[in-house]
C-alpha cells in the first residue's frame, strides 16, 4: 500500500513537477512517442538529412493547423525547388527523378498534364500526385492534383498542409538548393506544436488535485473528500483548489466508481457543499468501503442524458496520502431532504 512520500513536493520545484509532467505526456504515442523531444528537435535544426521520425503520424498531420492557401503558397515557393515538367523530365529514370523519395510513373503523369495549359506557374511531384501553383485572374491559386489511373482520370482537390510539409522534408531529405529553409520552416512549425502541447500540459498540471508518487500521472476533480486515518473515520469536504497547488499523492490502487445525482438535484455536492440525503447514502457507501482512494465521476442527470461538460468529478482519499497540514479551506457538508 502506498502512503503519503512529503519528499515528493519538498524536494521538487513546481516547475520540476511540471516538467516530470511534460517528460511523460511527450512519450506517450499519442503525442511524440519520445520524452526528449525538444533535445530531438535541437538536434534537427542543424542536421543535414532529416530523422525518419519526421515521417510518422505524429508529426506532419500535427502542423500548421489550417495554413491558408496564401501561406502555403508562400512556405512552397521560400522552401522548396519546383520541379521542371518537360521532355527530358519524362525520359529520366524513376531512380533520377526520385532523388530518394518513390515517385509516380510515366503514364501516371500523361494523365496529370493530359490538357495542362502554359497558366501552370510551379509543380511540386509527390509519390502521389503534384501540387499546382498556377494563375487565377491576379492572383496565383494553389491545388493538389491527385492521378486515378483505375479510372483513367485525375481529381483536383484542396492541398492539406500535410502536403505542403511532405514537400519541405522531400526538399530537405534530397538535399535540394532550399534544403536549409526547408529544414528551418519544418523546425519552426514543430517548436509551434511541442509549444502547443505544453501549453494543455500546463493546463492539466493546474487541474489536477492528485499526482502519482514520479510525477508523471495527474488526476483532476471538483471535490476531494479526505478521509481521516482515526477510528471514527471522520471526513471532510474540500474544493479542488485546495489541493491544486500542494497535491495529492495519487495512489496506483486507487478504484474508479460512477455515480448519477438526482433528477431533482443536478449536482451531487452543490457550490456550497450541499447534498441531497438519498444522493448522500451512495456516496457515505463509497467512503465507508474506501481503504486508500476512490474516484468518482458523477452524471448529473438520473437517466443518463447530460452534457459531458457537466460531469463531476469526486477524489475520496484517506488523510495519509495528503501533504501535511490539511488546507483550511474544507467546506461544510449540509444535507438536507427534498
Amino acid at each position: 500500500m502506498a502512503h503519503f512520500d512529503p519528499k515528493l513536493f519538498e524536494s521538487k520545484t513546481h516547475d520540476e513537477m511540471i516538467r516530470l509532467f511534460f517528460r511523460a505526456r511527450y512519450a506517450e504515442d499519442a503525442f511524440f512517442g519520445n520524452a526528449d523531444i525538444e533535445k530531438w528537435l535541437e538536434e534537427q535544426r542543424t542536421t543535414d538529412s532529416p530523422s525518419e521520425k519526421w515521417f510518422s503520424h505524429r508529426w506532419l498531420p500535427r502542423l500548421g493547423g489550417k495554413l491558408s492557401d496564401v501561406e502555403k503558397i508562400n512556405i512552397l515557393t521560400s522552401c522548396a525547388t519546383p520541379t521542371a515538367i518537360d521532355k527530358a523530365f519524362m525520359k529520366q529514370s524513376s531512380d533520377e527523378i526520385n532523388r530518394g523519395v518513390r515517385r509516380m510513373d510515366e503514364d501516371t503523369f500523361q494523365i496529370i498534364f493530359n490538357g495542362f495549359t502554359k497558366k501552370a506557374y510551379s509543380c511540386f511531384v509527390m509519390w502521389h500526385g503534384v501540387i499546382v501553383i498556377f494563375q487565377k485572374g491576379k492572383k496565383q491559386a494553389i491545388r493538389f492534383y491527385l492521378p486515378r489511373p483505375e479510372k483513367n482520370r485525375t481529381d483536383i482537390l484542396d492541398v492539406l498542409d500535410q502536403h505542403v510539409f511532405e514537400v519541405l522534408l522531400d526538399e530537405w531529405k534530397s538535399r535540394g538548393p532550399k534544403a536549409e529553409n526547408a529544414r528551418t520552416e519544418l523546425c519552426r512549425y514543430a517548436e509551434k506544436e511541442i509549444a502547443r502541447v505544453q501549453s494543455h500540459c500546463v493546463d492539466d498540471f493546474n487541474r489536477a488535485v492528485a499526482m502519482s508518487l514520479d510525477g508523471t500521472k495527474v488526476n483532476p476533480a471538483e471535490w476531494i473528500i479526505v478521509i481521516e486515518e482515526t477510528k471514527k473515520r471522520r471526513f471532510r469536504l474540500f474544493h479542488s483548489f485546495s489541493f491544486q497547488e500542494n497535491k495529492i499523492l495519487l495512489s496506483n490502487d486507487r478504484k474508479r466508481e460512477s455515480l448519477k445525482a438526482s433528477r431533482h438535484y443536478m449536482n451531487l455536492i452543490g457550490s456550497n457543499g450541499h447534498i441531497q440525503e438519498k444522493d448522500f447514502e451512495r456516496l457515505r457507501e463509497l467512503i465507508r468501503d474506501c481503504d486508500g482512494q476512490t474516484y468518482v465521476s458523477v452524471s448529473p442527470n438520473a437517466c443518463g442524458c447530460y452534457d459531458a461538460r457537466e460531469i463531476q468529478r469526486i477524489l475520496i482519499t484517506s488523510e495519509r496520502f495528503c501533504p501535511k497540514p490539511l488546507p483550511d479551506e474544507k467546506v461544510k457538508i449540509q444535507i438536507y431532504s427534498r
